[in-house]
């Protein structure tokens, strides 16, 4: 499993390889947001952050 820390440290070092500061928008756009699991299906159906987050907190089981 990839942690967040280790996500941290490839980005910083594709940002030192590639000097692009656009880097982390690149990467991003390559990975699909639920990827992050059953919680993130949250984020694309939900009007706004807050709501996408009140369900996840609401459903904790989405998380597992």
């Amino acid at each position: 499993m990839v942690t967040h820390a280790l996500e941290m440290v490839l980005f910083a070092n594709a940002l030192d390889a590639t000097g692009n500061t656009a880097i982390g928008l690149h990467i991003g756009d390559a990975i699909p947001v639920t990827s992050y699991g059953l919680r993130t299906h949250a984020i694309p159906v939900s009007p706004t952050l807050g709501d996408a987050l009140r369900l996840g907190f609401e459903h904790p089981l989405l998380g597992k």
